[in-house]
């Protein structure tokens, strides 16, 4: 990671991940319905992005950047864009998060972050 890294606000790697809505159960899916993710958690210094915790060993001077599946950067406690949901199907909300330095001189480590999500169906 630190050779990665030249300068603030570059961001590196990414890791994809999901949340889906499954019809069904108590969940009913109205036609036309769409659902925004607001994540939440420690947010970093700018208040936009999740700072990692303090672990021994671990990284520092970089962060978390949490994107929705088009890239767009989804800020700390702002809803996401909307995604379209299926009424009898299950439909999977695609994210990634990837790491954005906050100075030029990233040192490697471990990083884990505590983030809570919540799901707002319109």
């Amino acid at each position: 990671m630190t050779t990665t890294f030249t300068a603030a606000d570059q961001e590196e790697g990414g890791k994809g991940f999901g949340l889906r809505v499954t019809p069904g159960s108590g969940c009913t899916i109205l036609p036309g319905a769409k659902a925004e993710v607001t994540f939440t958690g420690t947010p970093d210094a700018s208040g936009k992005y999740f700072r990692f915790k303090p672990l021994g060993g671990s990284a520092t001077n970089v962060v978390a950047v949490l994107k929705d599946d088009l890239g767009t950067p989804i800020d700390h406690g702002t809803p996401s864009k909307e995604y379209v949901l299926h009424e009898t199907n299950p439909t999977d909300m695609l994210f990634y998060v990837m790491y954005r330095s906050t100075a030029a001189n990233v040192t490697a480590g471990a990083t884990e972050a505590d983030v809570r999500f919540s799901v707002a169906i319109n």
